[in-house]
């Protein structure tokens, strides 16, 4: 937020994008589990505990004696004691994606944000919307999704009228542009 505020501060423009994961410790894949793990240099053997684990998971239910059983294919715990941090792990893949642009990224929980500060909104708009479609990429490639209701795209600004397209479009939805002022 001080960045936004300084950007604002000395009369230029910042365009965030505020992005929700749906579901999002409910949608995780092992295999990117297993990955990010291995990219933090956990050891092998937590690792492949860990991923048995995920792996061989299952739900069961009884009603009226009828008993269903479901292998869980998919998803880190609710309420586990790993599942924030290898979620972090994973999520940590989101902010490098975006590395060594103009584009600044922050995480929090499951929610991501794409930052972009500038003086001119119709090219803050075209790097924005690549920076969406680099998102969108690796949400698909982690079996992530972003929650359209949930995700925003503002631009911050003392201007009394900022030129701008008011959408931003992702592959699934379109992203109205808000102004605060």
């Amino acid at each position: 937020m001080d960045e936004i505020k300084s950007q604002v501060t000395r009369g230029k423009l910042a365009l965030a994008v505020l992005c929700n994961i749906e579901g999002a410790f409910n949608n995780v894949q092992l295999k990117s589990a297993i990955n990010a793990m291995r990219s933090f240099n956990v050891p092998d053997k937590i690792t492949a505990w860990y991923g048995h684990y995920l792996d061989n998971r299952f739900a069961e239910s009884t009603l009226n004696k009828v008993k269903i059983t479901r292998w869980l294919t998919k998803s880190t715990p609710q309420g586990g004691v790993l599942s924030p941090v290898v979620f972090n792990m994973i999520f940590q893949s989101f902010l490098d994606a975006h590395k060594g642009g103009p584009m600044r990224t922050r995480a929090y929980a499951d929610d991501g944000i794409l930052l972009i500060k500038g003086c001119d909104a119709k090219v803050m708009v075209e790097l924005m919307q690549k920076a969406i479609k680099v998102t969108e990429r690796w949400g698909v490639e982690h079996g992530l999704h972003f929650c359209p209701q949930k995700t925003v795209a503002m631009f911050f600004h003392r201007k009394k009228q900022v030129e701008v397209a008011t959408q931003a479009q992702n592959g699934r939805y379109t992203i109205t542009i808000c102004h605060h002022r």
